[in-house]
């Protein structure tokens, strides 16, 4: 894959926060350097206003992707040195990074409720596939197929839905679709957005909102 495609947010500064988790009472923020250097993801823990720890690798150049499971198992989606890429985890937030795929351009991860490592990862033009790996698997079990890109999504509270944000090119939408059938239920354009809905998060309520 010869492409570098998280360049959404570019500024001058050299620290850009590109993805966020949580776990309890811990912030992840998945940051990576406009210089072109390796990127990190600065931990906050118990609520800490200032990191208290990080965790970096010398294939992690461009984040692509964060998820972290109720263990504290740490998942990242990267683009790296020479047009690399994958997908890696830190075994309970610490030590290396073990590369689970680096034959893959992932879009964005997530974690289901039983589990299982959820990677949105480009295919041919501006479509994706969501490969689903059980855990302390290294290969996906199963796939949901001819999905557009996506920047973000967010398992509902249920696990029998997830919203995503579209990442295609000219795209100004955000839709909701069935887990794990990946069927589109609605799609909502976003008023005044000006190409690809970035963020996107599910309330834990297990209601699900309509428009």
């Amino acid at each position: 894959m010869g492409v570098r495609i998280r360049s959404r947010h570019e500024r001058a500064d050299a620290e850009l926060p590109e993805e966020i988790a949580l776990r309890g009472k811990t912030l992840y923020v998945f940051e990576g350097e406009l210089s072109g250097g390796i990127a990190d993801i600065a931990i906050y823990e118990n609520g800490s206003t200032k990191p208290t720890r990080t965790l970096t690798d010398g294939n992690v150049q461009y984040p692509s992707g964060l998820a972290v499971d109720k263990a504290g198992n740490v998942f990242v989606g990267y683009q790296g040195p020479s047009f690399t890429s994958g997908i890696g985890e830190f075994v309970k937030g610490e030590g290396s990074m073990k590369v689970l795929n680096s034959s893959i351009l992932p879009l964005a991860l997530a974690i289901d409720g039983d589990g299982n490592l959820l990677v949105d990862a480009a295919v041919s033009g501006s479509k994706s596939t969501i490969q689903i790996y059980p855990p302390g698997k290294t290969s996906p079990s199963k796939s949901i197929d001819n999905l557009p890109w996506f920047y973000q999504f967010s398992l509902t509270a249920d696990g029998k839905h997830f919203y995503a944000g579209d990442a295609g090119y000219n795209a100004t939408s955000y839709q909701y679709y069935t887990y794990p059938a990946g069927k589109l239920v609605y799609s909502y354009a976003v008023p005044g957005a000006a190409s690809g809905v970035a963020g996107i998060a599910a309330s834990p309520s297990l209601a699900v909102g309509k428009w």
